[in-house]
Parts: structure tokens; sequence; C-alpha cells
């Protein structure tokens, strides 16, 4: 019996971590997305709306812990995530003041956060 709820526990730890595995690649694959949508937006209510997206997907991947990382490497992922959701957010500030060509402009501080932070963990 005792076997047999080792092995069930074993099963549902294996599940749950690839679960979150795939939630975090999920919201990377939606920020990724949204990216593209926020320097496409012709409008500021759409660039708004794509940052509300890209801003709720960077807030799951920054809850969740990637498989393999330290502790100390996840404060360090989760301080990377912090930095790309204000870009975003100080981003989409700017679009709602009317402001969308400076807050397009305000988003290339991402380009660079991201090389810099999947050459560490990717």
């Amino acid at each position: 019996m005792n076997k047999l709820k080792s092995l069930f526990a074993a099963s549902l730890l294996l599940m749950s971590s690839s679960v979150f595995a795939n939630s975090i690649e999920d919201a990377m694959k939606q920020m990724d997305r949204q990216t593209k949508s926020l320097f496409q937006a012709t409008d500021s209510a759409a660039f708004q709306s794509s940052a509300d997206l890209f801003l709720t997907a960077a807030k799951s991947a920054q809850s969740a812990k990637p498989k393999g990382l330290s502790d100390v490497e996840f404060k360090d992922y989760q301080s990377g995530l912090q930095q790309v959701i204000e870009v975003v957010d100080q981003s989409k500030k700017l679009a709602v003041e009317g402001k969308l060509a400076e807050a397009k402009a305000a988003l290339a501080q991402l380009d660079p956060l991201k090389k810099a932070y999947h050459k560490k963990y990717k």
C-alpha cells in the first residue's frame, strides 16, 4: 500500500513539474506574440490591449520557477521579468496618454533584456 502511495506521489510530482514547464513556455510564447502586436498597434487602444495580455503572461511566467534553477538563479530570473514588466507598464502609460510613438520607442528596452536573460536561462 505504501509503495502504491509513493508511486502515485512521484507520478503526480512529475506531471506537475511538466505542467509548470509548459505554462512558462506558453507564457513566453504569449509574451512574444504580444510584443509583435505592441509594435504593430495602430492606435492606443490596441496597444493597451496587447500590453495587458503581455503583462498577464509575464506575471504568470514570473511566478513559476523554471526547472533546474537554484533559488539564487530564480530570484535573478524574477528580477529580469520584473524589469520587462516595468518597461511594458511604462509603455502602456505612455499609450494611455496618447503617446503611441513614444510608447513603441520605449519598448526598445525589451530586446536587450530578452537577449541577456535568455542567454542566462534558456
